[in-house]
């Protein structure tokens, strides 16, 4: 369900896909908190084994 509350249909993905990019970023010269360098890592541990889990 969308946050404005229509239904949603899942569909596969048919054929070869390319693979996709994700990009943090964030200002040069600010320093990260924790939770934020944390979240980093995750997303890094998560994207390096190419898991599919939410």
């Amino acid at each position: 369900m969308t946050y404005d509350g229509m239904k949603l249909i899942a569909r596969p993905l048919v054929g070869q896909q390319d693979p996709s990019s994700i990009v943090i970023a964030h200002r040069k010269n600010e320093t990260l908190s924790g939770v934020a360098r944390r979240f980093i890592e995750c997303c890094q541990d998560v994207f390096k084994k190419g898991s599919t889990t939410r």
